[in-house]
C-alpha cells in the first residue's frame, strides 16, 4: 500500500513564485502498526506560510479493521479493530488539504509495554526477572529501559528541555533479548512505542530529598503525556532503594551513612511526591529490598 501525501499549492512558471499559498497537513506516523484490540493517538500538523488555522477530520478507510475518534482536532485516537491493511485519512474540512497514513492491525493481542526512564535503577529492577514474571502469567512483554547513569529529576528535565541525545536505551524483546542504543532522545523513544506504562524515578542519592521532586517532576510528567501515543498509559514513579549499610557512596552523607534514616526518607518523599502529581502508581522497590534484607546480613546489607 502507497503512502499518498497530497500538497496543494500553486505554480507558476515565473521564477518570482509566491509562496503565501504554501500549505499542508503531515502526521507525525507515515505507517502505523497496532494489534488488535490496541488504542494509540496520532497527531496532525498543519504548516502553513500564513499560520492559517484548519480544523480537521479524521476517517478510516476499513471501518471494520480500526476506528477513529475525531473528538480532537489535531489528534486521531484510532482503536484497532481486527487484522489487516487500511488507510488513516486526515484533511481539513474545505478539502484542501489531506494526508494518508498506512495502518498495519496484527492479529492477536498486544503485548504489554514498559518503559522507565532514570539513573539505571529500573533498568537493574527489570532486566533479570520481570520478563519471567509476566511470561508465568500468560503475557507478553516489552521492557524499554532508557537511562543515564546517575541522572536525577533536574538532569532529566534540562535533557528534555534541550532535546539531548545522550541516553542509553537497552530495549528487551519478547523473547527476552537485549538490543543496547547508546545517544538516544527521551522524545524519540517515548513516541517510538505505544507504550503502556511509563516510569520515571529521581536518583539514589537524592531519591529521599524531597526538593527535586518538587521542582521538576510535574514538568517532566507533562512533557511525558505530551510525547506518549498511548490514551491510556499509566504513569508509575519507581521507590529506589536504600544504600547498603556499609556503603561508601558519597551521596550516602545526605542521610548521615544510616540506612534506616535513608529509607524512611525515601518513602516519605516519593509518597508525598507521587500524590503532589497524581501518578497512577508507585512501584515500592526500595520498602521490598529492605523487607527483605536477611537479619544475618544486617550489618552490611
Amino acid at each position: 500500500m502507497v503512502l499518498v501525501l497530497m500538497i496543494f499549492a500553486s505554480c507558476s512558471d515565473d521564477n518570482n513564485i509566491d509562496l503565501s499559498n504554501r500549505k499542508f497537513v503531515r502526521i507525525d506516523q507515515s505507517s502505523i502498526s497496532m494489534s488488535i484490540g490496541e488504542k494509540m493517538k496520532v497527531t496532525a500538523t498543519v504548516d502553513t506560510i500564513k499560520g492559517d488555522a484548519y480544523k480537521l477530520s479524521w476517517s478510516i478507510l476499513d471501518p471494520n479493521i480500526a476506528k477513529v475518534d475525531n473528538s480532537n482536532n489535531n489528534e486521531g485516537i484510532i482503536t484497532a479493530v481486527a487484522a489487516g491493511k487500511t488507510v488513516v485519512k486526515v484533511e481539513s474540512t474545505d478539502g484542501k488539504l489531506m494526508y494518508f497514513a498506512d495502518l498495519t492491525v496484527a492479529a492477536g493481542a498486544p503485548a504489554i509495554k514498559i518503559l522507565t526512564i532514570g539513573s539505571g535503577s529500573g533498568n537493574d529492577a527489570t532486566v533479570s526477572y520481570l520478563q519471567n514474571l509476566v511470561k508465568a502469567a500468560g503475557k507478553s512483554l516489552v521492557i524499554g529501559n532508557l537511562y543515564l547513569d546517575g541522572a536525577s529529576l533536574e538532569d532529566h528535565s534540562k535533557n528534555i528541555s534541550q532535546n539531548q541525545a545522550m541516553y542509553k536505551y537497552n530495549r528487551i524483546a519478547i523473547d527476552g533479548s537485549e538490543n543496547l542504543l547508546n545517544d538516544k532522545q527521551l522524545k524519540s523513544v517515548v513516541k517510538g512505542e505505544n507504550w503502556d506504562y511509563i516510569s520515571i524515578e529521581e536518583n539514589m542519592p537524592l531519591s529521599g530529598k524531597p526538593e527535586g521532586y518538587q521542582a521538576y517532576l510535574s514538568g517532566i510528567l507533562e512533557h511525558l503525556k505530551k510525547y506518549a501515543t498511548n490514551p491510556d498509559v499509566k504513569y508509575i514513579l519507581h521507590q529506589p532503594w536504600a544504600y547498603a549499610k556499609n556503603a561508601t557512596d558519597a551521596g550516602f552523607i545526605n542521610y548521615n551513612r544510616n540506612q534506616e534514616s535513608m529509607f524512611r526518607a525515601i518513602v516519605d518523599a516519593v509518597s508525598a511526591a507521587a500524590s503532589s502529581v497524581n501518578m497512577d502508581i508507585v512501584v515500592p522497590s526500595g520498602t521490598a529490598i529492605q523487607n527483605g534484607r536477611p537479619a544475618i546480613l544486617a550489618k552490611i546489607c
